[in-house]
């Protein structure tokens, strides 16, 4: 389930000013001068029109876990928030979101106490190899992203992901991957925001 779920689809268009809402999945709206458009009602947002004539200030989401509203923007500065955190110690995502953030398992145990204090939860994770050198190639791995901090990058290990339940099982698991494929291996978290 996610998080965070859409409750209002508005946009407002900054060259008319008119502020328009998609209701219902198929309710593709445009503003008066046609500028911009949104489509998905509750269960997505689907935005038609160039990115700096788009104001999502009122869109409006349900914290499933906490129960209450929150603005787009309220919920940008949370994300904006996480990606300063995982910048600081060192983590990066594979992707553009927040599955598969890779961390150090150096770093593990402080990453997600900072985590915890800004009320985000990690779910899952996947495994991956720390390759050294650009040039290395992995023991086990797959293929993977270039390492944004350091030399090196990541091969996906060949696993199934794991269900989160603490920080002490996950560093089990990982542990016991270094021991049976004989390399270094980091968590790729999936963080529920």
């Amino acid at each position: 389930m996610e998080r965070f779920r859409l409750m209002r689809n508005i946009v407002t268009c900054n060259k008319c000013g008119d502020t328009i809402e998609s209701k219902y999945i198929s309710d593709c709206v445009r503003c008066k001068c046609g500028a911009i458009g949104t489509n998905g009602g509750t269960e997505y947002q689907r935005l038609v029109g160039e990115k700096g004539d788009i104001c999502l200030k009122k869109s409006i989401y349900k914290d499933a876990k906490r129960g209450t509203l929150i603005t787009h923007k309220e919920l940008g500065k949370l994300k904006k928030n996480t990606k300063e955190l995982m910048d600081s110690f060192g983590v990066m995502s594979v992707g553009n979101g927040f599955i598969d953030c890779i961390c150090s398992k150096d770093e593990i145990i402080r990453f997600s106490d900072a985590l915890s204090k800004i009320d985000i939860e990690v779910t899952h994770f996947t495994l991956w190899e720390v390759v050294e050198k650009l040039d290395d190639k992995p023991k086990a791995g797959m293929g993977g992203p270039k390492n944004r901090f350091a030399e090196g990058w990541y091969a996906e290990l060949n696993c199934n992901n794991f269900e989160y339940r603490g920080i002490e099982n996950l560093l089990e698991i990982v542990n016991q991957y270094e021991l049976e494929f004989g390399c270094v291996v980091a968590p790729g978290l999936w963080l529920d925001i």
